[in-house]
């Protein structure tokens, strides 16, 4: 079995609730030693209203996206007064035995008129560690909400998705309306995950984001 270690490095916070912007690095990303056997130790102190709290809930929500569970009900609360929208952003290391990564996760939670908050936005991307070095950052999957034509982009792993599985267009599709209403990820929700599992053509992407799925359990 492979050894498997996934670890949280960076998390970027974007009109969410009292914070307009902020930036939590772990002493390993700081480092550059993303893979070293250590555990992370991070104390955060300041000031009543600097924003401990506001860290320490966007994890939580970060948590539920990750697990493909819905927002919680008061979602538009974290959203800071008079903007539209809030981002997290987080950056991950993960070794899949031989395998390195960078992973890179942005979602974006819209406000919306006369209906819940939805995850609007999100893109997984990653780099891999090679002989000569890390690759550049290169897409696993981009979805916008409100994107009518495309569900998900790259292209290229779009067709990984759908080559030799004429249900699988119809399945995107169910996905992203359920998504919608349901207000979870939907690269992270478990209809996604029927779509990922016995396709051996993204087995290494699926791989990814399992990991990060047993991560956040």
């Amino acid at each position: 079995m492979k050894e498997r270690m996934l670890r949280l490095q960076q998390v970027q916070l974007n009109n969410f609730k009292n914070v307009r912007q902020g930036l939590i690095d772990f002493n390993s990303y700081k480092s550059e030693d993303f893979f070293s056997k250590t555990s992370d130790v991070l104390g955060i102190y300041g000031q009543n209203g600097s924003g401990k709290t506001a860290f320490i809930e966007a994890l939580w929500i970060l948590k539920l996206v990750l697990l493909g569970e819905s927002l919680p009900g008061d979602i538009k609360d974290y959203i800071y007064q008079g903007e539209k929208e809030a981002a997290i952003n987080a950056v991950f290391s993960m070794s899949l035995g031989e395998d390195k990564y960078q992973l890179f996760y942005e979602m974006v939670i819209e406000r919306r008129e006369n209906a819940a908050p939805v995850i609007i936005k999100e893109d997984l991307s990653y780099k891999k560690l090679e002989e000569d070095g890390w690759t550049y950052k290169r897409g696993i999957i981009t979805h916008n909400l409100d994107e009518k034509e495309q569900l998900l982009s790259p292209q290229k792993n779009y067709n990984l998705l759908t080559k030799n599985n004429k249900d699988a267009k119809v399945d995107l599709k169910v996905a992203k309306e359920l998504a919608k209403k349901d207000e979870t990820s939907f690269i992270f929700s478990s209809e996604m995950d029927h779509i990922y599992k016995g396709n051996k053509a993204f087995n290494e992407f699926a791989d990814i984001i399992m990991e990060i799925k047993q991560y956040a359990r």
